[in-house]
């Protein structure tokens, strides 16, 4: 039996007519969210490139201009409100996080590095995750926080990136070092040359157990 196409189509015409439009509404809505999205995401970008310059502006604590600095965290968190869920939003917890800490309210700096590398917890070449968790210890050490320090590098050695983790292990063993506790630095040391991947200077590591080996004795 043929179909009859012609009189399926005269039949259902109304039919078809609404499924192409809808059709043309969902391609339609992809599109333009696509294009808000790429957007919002430049606008965004434009807006951190602003809070970066005015950052970079300032030098140091010291001899910077502070002023600038005030004026970056106020457009930085801009992107908290009109552009939350971008990608220039995360990226700016971390130099939201570093006006702080040359500001030297360290726990606002640590809380805004956080919340960079609650987002992106492995360092990677695309990111500066590595640097957000050294600046996190910076500001930990300048409050005198010893043991938080410790306990925090304790948790980022344990993240699987060979360079964070010999930085934590090196970072713990020195702040053991420099409170009187060279054999848990040693310990610490020793734990790394067992690492083959750890560090390609094994010289460096031998020769700070055997530093803090003396001050073992000569206790």
């Amino acid at each position: 039996m043929a179909i009859d196409l012609a009189g399926f189509l005269k039949k259902k015409k109304i039919l078809i007519i609404f499924f192409s439009i809808g059709v043309l509404i969902v391609i339609g809505g992809l599109l333009g969210y696509r294009y808000y999205n790429g957007y919002r995401e430049n606008k965004a970008y434009t807006l951190l490139g602003k809070g970066i310059r005015l950052y970079l502006s300032v030098g140091t604590s010291k001899t910077g201009n502070l002023k600038n600095i005030k004026k970056s965290i106020i457009i930085l968190k801009q992107l908290k409100t009109k552009y939350n869920g971008t990608k220039a939003e995360v990226i700016s917890n971390f130099y939201i996080g570093s006006d702080y800490l040359l500001l030297r309210n360290y726990k606002k700096s640590i809380k805004y590095f956080k919340k960079y590398t609650d987002r992106f917890p492995i360092p990677h070449k695309n990111n500066i995750s590595y640097l957000a968790y050294s600046n996190i210890v910076t500001a930990e050490l300048n409050q005198k926080n010893n043991l938080k320090s410790i306990n925090y590098l304790k948790k980022m050695a344990k993240i699987n990136n060979v360079k964070l983790q010999e930085y934590a292990m090196l970072e713990e063993a020195s702040i053991y070092t420099m409170i009187g506790k060279p054999k848990n630095a040693v310990a610490i040391y020793k734990k790394m040359m067992e690492n083959d991947a750890m560090t390609k200077n094994r010289s460096y590591i031998e020769n700070l157990i055997q530093l803090n080996s003396r001050n073992i004795t000569h206790k």
